[in-house]
């Protein structure tokens, strides 16, 4: 059985941390050859694509939040609608939950040396706030009035780990719903990490961080998620990989990372509900009313993988890390003054 959090081998050189705008796919990497599909992208269609690949885990010990002091390593932990396989001491995980109504869940625990279950809390730096616009919030969800600019919010918050070498990550094509084209889905999520990395904004700012990632290319390697009763975090495997599959109908992406105690990154596995109507167009199509955009919540997910947690998106709906996943919007792709200050706290 492989060993848990050993670290990954990496290889490749890391994309340079570049000024202004996100390398394009085009100038980053060849596209990778993928069959065309006869359907316009973005289009609902029957049947899609069924790429399961959760390890059901009945039966295990679980606990809710209120009771860790019972959890042992390898038995469930509880929060709401989501769940975490306790990891083995000296070891944590987050899981992060986005969905459809623009509501978010997170669990961020650690198992002590001495094999104590803790919650560890994200940190919340509310940072300078100068001119407000009027939001534009998904229907139902609850928001203030007015929200900061992107550019003149300087709020962001912190799930308590970073990278300390460049995020190797691969992509499972293979589990690309039949209703889109898995280059394009490939070319929005590069460019959502290169985003990130070279701190991709319109605010005039030319900061770098000394954070980087490599994509590795396509993989046959499923995402660790398990079905406990809820979807959530199991146990990691050394390979960072991004993919389309269940969730459970109400989410519309899930992050899980796996980090030593004392705030190092070890892994991530990111997952896309395969039911969604998602688009990869770089504008927004004409007609669009429910399509997800994959580069702004690619974005927002390899905020989650590069240690960003949500701002309170009441009072910060502008910046690339507000919960508030909108359909039709592109403007989470583009970093705003809190996300670059929260990444180059933790990459400076």
């Amino acid at each position: 059985m492989q060993r848990l959090f050993t670290t990954a081998a990496l290889a490749g050189l890391a994309l340079s941390c570049a000024d202004g705008p996100a390398p394009s796919f085009e100038e980053t990497v060849g596209e990778s050859p993928v069959v065309e599909l006869p359907f316009d992208e973005g289009d609902e269609a029957p049947g899609a694509a069924e790429f399961d690949e959760d390890e059901v885990r009945l039966g295990l010990p679980t606990w809710s939040i209120d009771q860790l002091e019972r959890a042992q390593p390898g038995d469930v932990v509880q929060v709401g609608d989501y769940s975490v396989l306790v990891p083995p001491p000296g070891r944590g995980v987050t899981l992060i939950a986005e969905r459809h109504d623009g509501t978010h869940q997170s669990i961020h625990l650690v198992t002590r040396q001495d094999g104590r279950v803790v919650q560890v809390e994200e940190t919340h730096h509310e940072g300078t706030q100068l001119p407000s616009v009027t939001p534009s919030l998904p229907d139902g969800a609850l928001g203030a009035p007015t929200t900061p600019a992107a550019c003149a919010d300087g709020a962001y918050a912190l799930s308590g780990f970073s990278w300390k070498k460049p995020l190797a990550w691969w992509f499972k094509a293979a589990a690309t719903p039949r209703t889109l084209n898995a280059g394009k889905v490939e070319g929005s999520l590069r460019r959502g990490a290169a985003a990130l990395t070279s701190l991709h904004n319109n605010c005039g700012r030319t900061d770098r961080m000394s954070g980087t990632h490599v994509y590795k290319g396509r993989t046959t390697r499923g995402t660790n998620f398990v079905w406990t009763g809820t979807v959530g975090c199991g146990n990691p495997d050394d390979f960072n990989v991004v993919s389309f599959g269940f969730l459970d109908g109400a989410t519309l992406a899930l992050t899980c990372s796996w980090w030593w105690e004392g705030g190092e990154a070890a892994e991530m596995d990111m997952r896309f509900d395969k039911d969604v109507r998602w688009s990869t167009s770089s504008s927004v199509p004409l007609a669009c009313q429910r399509s997800f955009m994959m580069d702004s919540v690619g974005t927002h997910e390899f905020g989650h993988a590069f240690g960003l947690d949500h701002v309170r998106g009441d009072s910060h709906a502008a910046l690339t890390m507000t919960p508030y996943s909108k359909p039709c919007s592109l403007g989470p792709k583009t970093l705003g003054l809190g996300d670059i200050r929260g990444l180059k706290t933790l990459y400076p």
